[in-house]
C-alpha cells in the first residue's frame, strides 16, 4: 500500500510535467529502491501497542503487587502466521512485549520506579519453543517477576493454550537505568528500599512479619550461645548425667516462602 501511494504520487507529478513513461517507470523503480532500503512506519505495531495501553489503562483490573501474575490474553492473527500456518518465532517476541507492557502499567512499576527517578532497560531475552500456536489460535501469556536485586529484574513469561498445555517459554533480563545509563552497585549499595526495592512487590505486612521471625531467630541463637556453656559444664561435673546441649538447626521461612501464598492471577 505504502510502495503503490509513492508511485501514484511520483507519476502524478511527472504527469503534470509532461514527462515520458520511461520516466514513470524509472520513477517507479525509485520509489522501490526507497521503500526496500527505508521501509515504512510500522502501523501494525502501532496499532497494537495502542490498543494493549488502552485495555490496561481503562478495562482491566489492576495488579496490587507487582509479585503476583499477571495473564495477557491474546490470539494467532493472519499477520502472526509464516507459510507453515502457524505463528513464526519472531512473533511469539512481539506478543511477550505486549504482555509485559500489560505488566507494567498495571502493576505500576513504572510509575513506581520513575518516582525515583528510575527508568529499565531490556537487555537480554532467552526463548524455548515447545509446541506450535496454530492459525486462530487463543492463547495466554502469563508474566511474572521471577527473581530480582536493587540493579536487576529477571521476569518469565509462559505462552498457555488449551488444556494448559505451555507452548513456549520467555525469560527476559531488565536492568535499572539512571538518566539514561545502567546504574551502578555504589547508587544503591548502602541504602535500604533502593533501586529495583522501591516496588512494592509484597504487602508492607508480611515484610515486618518475616523482619520479625528474623529477629525472633536471632535471638533465639543468642540464648543458645549463653545456655550451651552452662550445660556444658554440667556434663562435665556429672558424667552419669545424659543431657545434651541444644542439638537440631532452626529453620526460618524466607521472605519468598512465606508470601509465595499471596501470588495470584489477575487477568
Amino acid at each position: 500500500v505504502q510502495l503503490c501511494k509513492i508511485y501514484i504520487m511520483l507519476s502524478s507529478s511527472l504527469d503534470i510535467l509532461g514527462q515520458s513513461n520511461k520516466k514513470k517507470l524509472f520513477a517507479f523503480i525509485v520509489a522501490l529502491a526507497l521503500f526496500t532500503n527505508i521501509g515504512s512506519p510500522n502501523i501494525l505495531y502501532i496499532f497494537q501497542y495502542a490498543q494493549c495501553i488502552l485495555n490496561a489503562m481503562l478495562f482491566k483490573k489492576r495488579i496490587k503487587y507487582a509479585s503476583c501474575t499477571g495473564i495477557f490474553k491474546s490470539r494467532v492473527r493472519i499477520f502472526d502466521i509464516d507459510w507453515w500456518s502457524h505463528m513464526n518465532n519472531s512473533k511469539y517476541l512481539r506478543h511477550a512485549e505486549l504482555a509485559r507492557v500489560d505488566f507494567f502499567l498495571r502493576s505500576h512499576i513504572w510509575r513506581q520506579l520513575s518516582r525515583k527517578g528510575y527508568s529499565m532497560g531490556f537487555v537480554a531475552v532467552n526463548v524455548r519453543y515447545r509446541r506450535e500456536l496454530r492459525f486462530f489460535q487463543p492463547f495466554e501469556i502469563h508474566t511474572r517477576c521471577l527473581l530480582w536485586d536493587e540493579l536487576q529484574l529477571i521476569i518469565e513469561q509462559r505462552f498457555i493454550g488449551k488444556n494448559n498445555f505451555l507452548h513456549s517459554i520467555v525469560y527476559g533480563k531488565y536492568v535499572l537505568l539512571k538518566n539514561g545509563k545502567k546504574a551502578m552497585r555504589s547508587i544503591s549499595n548502602h541504602l535500604e528500599g533502593d533501586g529495583f526495592h522501591c516496588v512494592r512487590f509484597y504487602e508492607k505486612l508480611l515484610k515486618q512479619q518475616h523482619s520479625g521471625s528474623v529477629q525472633s531467630q536471632s535471638q533465639s541463637q543468642s540464648r543458645a550461645h549463653e545456655v550451651a556453656p552452662m550445660q556444658h559444664h554440667n556434663r562435665n561435673s556429672n558424667d552419669n548425667d545424659d543431657g545434651g546441649g541444644v542439638t537440631g538447626a532452626m529453620h526460618t521461612v524466607s521472605s519468598v516462602e512465606s508470601m509465595s501464598s499471596q501470588n495470584g492471577f489477575i487477568e
